[in-house]
């Protein structure tokens, strides 16, 4: 599904705001996305050699680096200007923010 004009918009002043003007590939070094969203990721649990979905999920707009097809996510809801809870982190969790 692709952004409306208007919310490929805010998703791209959502990047400059807290990214900078370029990202690049963690994988590649390249900076060439694609841009499609909201999807929604569904939650799934790997049991021997099935997927079982539970059909939770949440929306998220996905980059797809165009060179080696690293791809990126980012929460929608919290972009749209919604307050959303984030699960518990686990015990070991020094580098999350809460």
């Amino acid at each position: 599904m692709a952004l409306s004009p208007e919310h490929f918009e805010l998703f791209k002043k959502h990047l400059r705001e807290t990214c900078g003007s370029s990202i690049a590939c963690p994988t590649c070094g390249q900076s060439l996305w694609s841009i499609d969203g909201p999807v929604v990721m569904l939650e799934y649990s790997v049991e021997l050699e099935s997927a079982v979905i539970n059909g939770k999920g949440a929306p998220v707009v996905v980059m797809t680096c165009t060179h080696c097809y690293f791809v990126r996510q980012f929460a929608w809801l919290p972009i749209l200007g919604h307050k959303v809870t984030f699960a518990a982190p686990a015990e070991d969790d020094s580098d999350v923010q809460r």
